[in-house]
């Protein structure tokens, strides 16, 4: 019998699908599951660090929810040779809406104008005047498949399209080396790279000042990316004119600062919360366990 630890009962929908060689534990019975474990079902939310790691002396697999890998201890897990798994690509398109979904949001004021029509403040007066997209510039932090599936969106609202990556990418899209320089050239920036501790707070108060008073930062990868002590004072300073977040330093918790400002848009990590691409994410998680246990090789492992 296989015993995998589901960190969460968000996987109760879908471990039925796993055949009768395999039996499901959860934390509450972790101490007693110990020797039966081979593989852990996780989340972005639970955490699989180093000390539940070395707990499972027969662990040979985690199965994450999520493209990010963050909330697992990688480099424990390669020590000891534990196969990681992600699934990527499904998550493409429904990230990349809500990235376009922060863009209009706070371009064209979105949430400023329903509220003005259920106060009532149209009768009185016409609202003010917001800003177009068309003509301006877009910078995009990771042009990964989450980042070139914006920058398509984004070309069809007029936007002019700059980048910086880990490396120059084969895309007419000018590159940046430099994410000052760029950020002083973008009047939206947005991040979309992955989550790690090359990436922490890659987003400054340099950053931010580089960006401007009339630019916008938008961040749809980790909170970690961006320095939130940084964003909030460059929020509170008017050294930049707003932001829209849907991931933050410390989820589920985001800064009473933020929450009190007109300025910011704030989601609760709804990148990828469709009911479709949640199954799809579901399904690839028992989908990659099955098929290491059968095959000797997970369908999307993760290269770290």
């Amino acid at each position: 019998m296989i015993g995998i630890l589901a960190l969460d009962h968000f996987f109760d929908q879908v471990i039925h699908k796993l055949p009768g060689a395999f039996k499901i534990f959860y934390p509450d019975n972790l101490q007693q599951a110990r020797s039966q474990i081979q593989g852990i079902m996780t989340t972005p939310w639970t955490k699989t660090d180093a000390l539940l790691i070395e707990k499972l002396p027969h662990l040979k697999i985690i199965s994450c929810f999520g493209v990010g890998i963050d909330s697992t201890d990688a480099i424990t897990a390669k020590k000891r040779g534990i196969t990681i798994t992600n699934t990527p690509d499904v998550v493409t398109d429904d990230t990349a809406d809500i990235a376009m979904a922060l863009l209009l949001c706070l371009s064209r004021k979105i949430l400023f104008n329903d509220s003005y029509v259920r106060s009532g403040k149209w009768k009185i007066a016409s609202a003010p005047l917001t800003s177009s997209l068309f003509g301006k510039t877009l910078g995009i932090v990771g042009l990964g498949k989450i980042g070139k599936a914006i920058a398509e969106r984004a070309k069809t609202f007029g936007l002019k399209i700059i980048y910086h990556s880990k490396t120059k990418k084969d895309t007419s899209y000018r590159f940046y080396s430099n994410l000052i320089e760029m950020a002083k050239e973008s009047d939206f920036l947005i991040i979309c790279c992955t989550g790690e501790n090359k990436t922490r707070d890659i987003v400054n108060l340099n950053i931010l000042q580089a960006l401007g008073k009339k630019g916008y930062l938008i961040n749809i990868s980790r909170g970690m990316t961006v320095n939130e002590a940084d964003l909030i004072f460059a929020l509170e300073n008017n050294i930049i004119a707003g932001a829209g977040l849907d991931v933050y330093l410390h989820e589920p918790h985001v800064p009473e600062q933020l929450i009190k400002m007109e300025q910011v848009v704030l989601l609760p990590h709804i990148g990828t919360a469709t009911k479709e691409t949640r199954n799809i994410m579901l399904n690839l998680v028992i989908d990659n366990i099955q098929s290491f246990f059968k095959s000797g090789k997970a369908l999307t492992p993760v290269n770290f």
